[in-house]
């Protein structure tokens, strides 16, 4: 199975990220709370969704924020691979596979949400409600304002009504059954719904955790990069320069950790897993983390 993934890994038009990615997220949280807490914490980091959209323009405020003159909403985003936190802060984490893939303009755009004031719940989590009802195209006109004060269940009565809709011909249509993730991934399916859709999805992993949702309300967030190990990343007093003219990420605003710290504390790792069905699959994961190259070097796969 190691020397099946790698070929993917090394073939043309198939994603390296995706694929790790996919092998990543059933030990994500593991992963995280060992490098942001320590093995021993009882504060654990907690996958919240994946692929969140953190728009590049301010959706809170339907005024342009020099002129005061209102302005046309753009919705374009750039997607955070895992949206995660712990009891008293968000991640925005990012994976790479390869360090050529790495974006200043998206680590800046992460960054500027970083700096952010308000809480998750009155920035990130109102442009998120606001996309998912653009995509879904609800006609919520209620939606449209100011939103400032809304709350996560602003988030869970929107999902209801996408998932709760009625046909043309007045008869209603009901997916809803099982936890919330469940109910979009059904909906979706029976409706056929094309890509941008998928957001209902992401809300659906975001309301799973209904009941636990005091991180709506943090208002600190961190960057943090995972990825192969590259000369290119160097320790720089308290932070991380990536590249020799690239951007310096400050130990206060986030942090690297690479697949080699990854193999390195993997025992560490491993004794945070408490689902014993994942312990040999770690084994696993931490074969293929050897296996990807280091410093751009390609390693050959078995024929």
């Amino acid at each position: 199975m190691k020397n099946e993934v790698m070929k993917d890994y090394f073939t043309a038009n198939v994603k390296a990220e995706v694929l790790i990615d996919t092998i990543l997220t059933p030990v994500i949280d593991e992963i995280l709370t060992f490098f942001v807490n320590g093995k021993d914490s009882d504060s654990k980091v907690k996958l919240l969704a994946k692929e969140f959209p953190l728009p590049v323009q301010n959706l809170s405020s339907c005024k342009d924020e020099d002129s005061g003159q209102s302005k046309k909403l753009s919705y374009r985003s750039r997607n955070v691979d895992y949206l995660m936190s712990d009891r008293k802060c968000i991640y925005f984490v990012e994976l790479k596979t390869t360090w050529s893939s790495f974006e200043k303009d998206q680590m800046e755009n992460y960054l500027k949400h970083c700096r952010i004031k308000n809480s998750f719940g009155e920035k990130e989590g109102f442009d998120f409600i606001r996309l998912l009802n653009h995509v879904s195209k609800t006609g919520k006109s209620e939606l449209e304002g100011d939103m400032s004060e809304v709350g996560f269940e602003k988030l869970e009565e929107l999902f209801r009504h996408i998932i709760d809709y009625v046909k043309k011909d007045g008869a209603a249509t009901n997916h809803e059954s099982g936890d919330f993730s469940s109910q979009a991934k059904k909906y979706l399916i029976d409706e056929e719904a094309d890509s941008s859709k998928k957001y209902l999805f992401t809300a659906g992993q975001i309301l799973d955790h209904k009941g636990d949702e005091k991180w709506w309300g943090y208002k600190n967030r961190k960057l943090i990069y995972i990825g192969p190990g590259f000369e290119g990343i160097k320790k720089k007093g308290k932070g991380y320069q990536i590249g020799k003219t690239g951007p310096f990420l400050s130990k206060k605003a986030g942090r690297v950790v690479t697949f080699q710290d990854i193999i390195k504390h993997k025992d560490d790792i491993s004794s945070i897993i408490a689902n014993p069905d994942l312990e040999k699959y770690w084994e696993w994961v931490v074969e293929i983390l050897k296996e990807i190259p280091v410093r751009g070097e390609r390693k050959k796969t078995d024929a």
